[in-house]
């Protein structure tokens, strides 16, 4: 009987979340509808700081080594939207992740063949041994 009771209870108690969650949605909406561009600014300021927030628990938290992965992650963007740039600067010249993709599926057709060729000359060499090891009659 309890354990139906906690279920009746726990479902009651979502059934209300949900209800201000709705609530607290329909009130966002108005507001956005009023005042679109002040109420993304007001959600662009609310992520800033939160990620802010998040930034200095990860600093202090990890340290070093967050400031580390910190900087490897703007060395990273740094370089996509170099080569983003120079995409749209030569749009004729083929963007390096497809330079690579060439490459790399150039090196397996050859890594392939060799495969193909390496397997042949095993089963030829098989066949030779079973045939020269066959019973003569």
């Amino acid at each position: 009987m309890s354990n139906t009771q906690n279920f009746s209870e726990t479902l009651a108690a979502l059934k209300q979340s949900l209800v201000d969650w709705g609530r607290h949605l329909r009130l966002k909406w108005l507001a956005f509808s009023r005042d679109p561009q002040s109420e993304a600014n007001q959600s662009y300021q609310e992520l800033k700081q939160g990620l802010e927030t998040l930034d200095q628990q990860m600093a202090q938290r990890y340290g070093d080594r967050y400031l580390t992965v910190r900087e490897k992650a703007a060395e990273a963007k740094s370089w996509y939207n170099q080569q983003i740039d120079a995409q749209r600067a030569n749009p004729d010249h083929p963007v390096l992740a497809e330079r690579k993709q060439a490459q790399v599926e150039h090196r397996v057709n050859e890594l392939g063949q060799t495969v193909s060729r390496m397997e042949k000359e095993v089963l030829t060499q098989v066949k030779n041994r079973l045939r020269s090891n066959a019973p003569k009659s």
